[in-house]
């Protein structure tokens, strides 16, 4: 209607900034992780660093399960070198992991989105396994917009309370 174009304007704004956030804070992460895995593989001497970085990387677009997937291929390359290289290359998959999992990914994701990450672990796995890797893809993007939809849309508009929306 009408005299609603103006306040679905301004959640259609609210979901893009929301998601433009979580994309950034996504690149944040992922470059990070392209960085760590290049040095970290680098000194313990795995083969094709560069590439096995650039995966790593885009593995981590995926948050919380794509280091385990960018990790998996990293240790099997690791494993043409020997059984120690493949170990020590899984502790620097492991650390880095941990590291961006406790330090970097909260801290950037706090400040650029609020979608809280056991929903977001949750969706991972309810859409990863309906729909495969196009889930595992779509679910944080898509709890960053619901958690913006609910808040507009049930919270403010329907209960009344005003809350700091991810995407103001």
């Amino acid at each position: 209607p009408r005299h609603r174009r103006q306040r679905g304007g301004e959640v259609l704004d609210a979901v893009v900034r929301a998601v433009r956030k979580w994309l950034i804070a996504r690149l944040i992460a992922m470059t990070s992780t392209f960085v760590l895995t290049f040095i970290g593989l680098t000194i313990v001497g795995v083969p094709f660093t560069l590439g096995l970085a650039f995966i790593a990387g885009l593995a981590a677009f995926i948050p919380y399960i794509g280091a385990y997937i960018g990790g998996s291929v990293g240790v099997l390359v690791a494993l043409s070198q020997g059984p120690q290289t493949a170990l020590y290359a899984a502790l620097v998959y492991v650390a880095i992991e941990n590291g961006q999992g406790w330090t970097v990914e909260p801290l950037v994701e706090s400040r650029m989105t609020a979608a809280p990450p056991a929903l977001l672990l949750g969706a991972q796995v309810v859409l990863g396994t309906l729909l495969g890797a196009g889930g595992l893809i779509l679910a944080s993007p898509l709890v960053v917009v619901l958690a913006v939809l609910v808040q507009m849309l049930y919270v403010e508009d329907v209960l009344g309370d005003h809350v700091e929306v991810l995407g103001k």
